[in-house]
């Protein structure tokens, strides 16, 4: 989000490399401008707990470097999240009642992760994961989707819009069938029961008091 930010005001170039104190005046002087709106953004998206750190930082550049460092850690440590999150991407299966909104936002999480640390993960591996890690109710849409589309240039998001398409058919499917049980059931009790409320069958003859059968 950050980056972002900073990209929408031009300034993330600023903020990613830093910026020369060679030249002109003019340009110096706006260069210098540019840098303090960069620390303000920086510094108004922490709290006070956060922003102590980044207190001897001189420019944007150098503040920017104390938090990824200080979130990221080093070349080491980075390596290690990411072999981490890798593990992670290759491990994630969709659960037993997930529904499909809430599995991909998970494997979405881990992705993000991963291209945080600067390692690429195309979309079409993120896609094949997906389709591989969803459990057997969705079986006929996987074939379907594959039939249908081209995983090669489908997006997460399309892929994702047609998996919640083929989950509302299953809930609704799921949900006429435990009508027609529950119908079902409801005819079998009445007949049961029959005509008589005191617990006697439709084919048990009843019997007055005081006599008994021969």
């Amino acid at each position: 989000m950050m980056k972002t930010m900073f990209r929408s005001k031009d300034l993330w170039k600023l903020v990613e490399k830093g910026f020369s104190e060679e030249g002109d005046a003019t340009r110096i002087n706006d260069s210098l401008k540019k840098d303090a709106k960069a620390m303000y953004l920086i510094q108004r998206a922490l709290d006070s707990r956060i922003l102590v750190r980044i207190s001897e930082a001189k420019t944007a550049k150098e503040a920017w470097d104390i938090l990824k460092t200080e979130f990221q850690g080093d070349s080491d440590n980075s390596n290690i999240q990411l072999h981490a999150l890798q593990r992670e991407f290759d491990a994630v299966k969709m659960k037993q009642g997930e529904c499909i909104q809430d599995f991909v936002s998970r494997v979405l999480d881990i992705v993000y992760q991963i291209r945080v640390l600067k390692q690429d993960l195309p979309q079409k591996a993120v896609v094949s994961k997906i389709l591989r890690s969803l459990t057997p109710r969705f079986s006929q849409a996987i074939h379907s989707i594959i039939e249908a589309k081209d995983l090669n240039s489908i997006t997460v998001e399309q892929l994702s819009g047609s998996l919640k398409n083929h989950e509302a058919i299953l809930n609704l499917e799921g949900t006429q069938l435990e009508g027609e049980k529950a119908l079902h059931v409801g005819r079998g009790y009445a007949h049961f029961e029959g005509p008589n409320r005191g617990g006697r069958g439709r084919g048990v003859p009843f019997q007055e008091e005081g006599t008994r059968a021969r």
